[in-house]
């Protein structure tokens, strides 16, 4: 992920620095880490996906009596 003063950047979306200056939305893919940290774009791990588990039904089943 990368971020500019904070704010996530996400791929394929243009955007705007403090400046005014604008870039097009593949920037991010077209360039190296160094034209980026240039600008003030840091690169930071992903934040872990949440993952959350379905809730667990209160009673058992009922089974139909033969």
């Amino acid at each position: 992920m990368f971020l500019l003063n904070g704010v996530p950047l996400p791929l394929d979306t243009p955007f705007k620095t403090e400046d005014g200056t604008s870039f097009p939305a593949n920037w991010l893919r077209l360039t190296t880490i160094h034209e980026k940290n240039a600008i003030g774009i840091t690169e930071v791990p992903d934040p872990e996906p949440v993952v959350i588990a379905p809730a667990e039904p209160d009673t058992e089943p009922e089974v139909p009596s033969e």
